[in-house]
This record gives structure tokens, sequence and C-alpha cells, in this order.
């Protein structure tokens, strides 16, 4: 459906952006995001707010990637060229929010369209723990008497956690049960293989219990 790709793209964008080179994972993990979100308006057209979303963020971290190429080989700061990049960073963080709200909000309803309840459920509580972040975040530009650092780390960290959590259980119990792709073609890299082998699995046995849920489902219709 596209939940296995948006689950590799925001844990490339959330995860394994946090270094040096970050931006370039983002740049990468938002665009493998837009082309899930892009899969999954097939199945509900509220994908469409995260996807124009991912396309501007993705958009952003290539004008941020741009300026990290430019601070390397600059030889002198540029007050306009950091001016723009402040500018960008703060669009950024406000995308970031509203991507979010926006991406819970349709994981929320093809939860509940599919009956898949815990689902849902997940995707509100995790929009309350992005909230509280950026409330934390908002204080934090106060001034302070006291560091904001340690409690922002903790909220993110649990804020990521929860939602790569989201996203692998849309993949583990959403599934479309006519989803039948292509073989995949195997990758030189052995690790990759085997993550895509256990994901396959666990789509196959989420497509069986998704089909066994709708037959139930009709069942009951019938009989009303």
């Amino acid at each position: 459906m596209g939940f296995g790709v948006m689950l590799i793209g925001y844990f490339i964008t959330y995860v394994m952006a946090l270094n040096t080179y970050g931006v370039f994972f983002r740049l990468l993990g938002y665009l493998m995001i837009c082309r899930a979100a892009f899969k999954l308006l097939e199945y509900d057209k509220k994908f469409v707010y995260p996807f124009y979303l991912s396309v501007l963020l993705a958009a952003l971290s290539g004008l941020e990637a741009v300026n990290f190429v430019y601070q390397l080989i600059a030889l002198t700061p540029n007050a306009t060229v950091e001016l723009i990049a402040n500018i960008v960073g703060y669009i950024d963080v406000a995308a970031v929010f509203v991507f979010h709200a926006a991406l819970l909000f349709a994981i929320r309803g093809i939860a509940k369209d599919t009956g898949v309840s815990k689902v849902a459920v997940s995707a509100v509580r995790n929009f309350i723990v992005i909230v509280l972040y950026f409330v934390l975040y908002a204080v934090s530009l106060l001034p302070l008497p006291v560091s904001m650092a340690m409690p922002l780390t903790i909220v993110y960290l649990l804020w990521i956690l929860l939602n790569v959590a989201l996203l692998y259980s849309c993949y583990y119990r959403i599934c479309d049960e006519n989803d039948n792709e292509m073989a995949r073609r195997p990758s030189r890299i052995g690790w990759v293989n085997n993550m895509w082998s256990k994901l396959d699995a666990k789509q196959e046995k989420a497509a069986r219990e998704m089909e066994e849920y709708r037959a139930q489902k009709n069942q009951k219709k019938r009989k009303k």
C-alpha cells in the first residue's frame, strides 16, 4: 500500500539524519515519504495533505543541502545567505508540525475505515506528544533561567519512537488484500534483503488477517 516505503523514509528522515550530514538523509527520506503518500492516495484522499507537505519539506531540505555545501566551500560568511537559511529553518519547523498533523489525521482516518481502532487511537496519542514537543520548543525560545534541552530531547525521542512504531503497525495491520506487487529485485546489500523479507512476511500475515476481518464483517451485515 505504501506504508512500508513510508516507514523506511520516516526512519531515514528522523533517525538516520541525526548526524553531521543529516540534511542529505532528510532529503532522501522526504522523497521516499512523498512517494509513499502518493501511493496511499489511491486508498484515502486525506493523504493528499501529507503528500504536498512532504514535497514542500523535500524542497526545503534541498535548499538546506545547498546551503550546507555552500558553507563548506565559502571562504567568508554571507549575511544574506545566513538570513535566507534562518527563514528556511523557521518555515521547516512549521511545516514539520503541519506535516505530522496531516499524516496522523490521515492514518487515523484509514485506520478507522479498516476497523483497526488501536492504530487510530495511537495516531491521536502521537499527535498529543508532538503538540507537547512544540509547546516545549516555544517555551525554550523564552529567556528562561533553566535549560529546556533535556526535556526537548526526551520528548523528541519519544515522538520519533512512537511514530516509527505507529507506521510499523500501519504496515503490519493495514494492507490491501489485492495489493500484489511484482517480485522485488534482490539488493547487493545482505541486510536490506533480510529487512524486506521480514517486512514482506509481516505484510502477508496482515493481508490474511485483514481478509478474515472483512469476511467476518460481511457475515455480520448479512445476519442483520
